[in-house]
């Protein structure tokens, strides 16, 4: 996995992943991960709900502009949950 914010007493951590982390099931299971989201293109849904319980997919296409959009809105909610 990439980027990772430490799970806390209170709270879950976030990791972030390639396709490759997402398929990983046993380091999935290690991190205790039950929420994923995947952002593809071309892609089925990757777990059933016994072994990741919320699994968001959305189907975005492979456009770089749109995948630095997300990772942008994303860094700026995260700065927002935290303050």
């Amino acid at each position: 996995m990439n980027f990772i914010l430490n799970p806390t007493n209170s709270e879950g951590g976030i990791y972030l992943g390639n396709i490759n982390a997402a398929n990983n099931l046993i380091l999935l299971q290690k991190n205790n991960i039950r929420a994923v989201i995947t952002i593809a293109s071309k892609i089925k849904q990757l777990y059933n709900e016994e072994v990741i319980p919320y699994h968001q997919l959305i189907i975005l296409s492979d456009d770089e502009k749109i995948y630095h959009n997300i990772w942008k809105k994303f860094i700026i909610s995260l700065i927002v949950h935290e303050n």
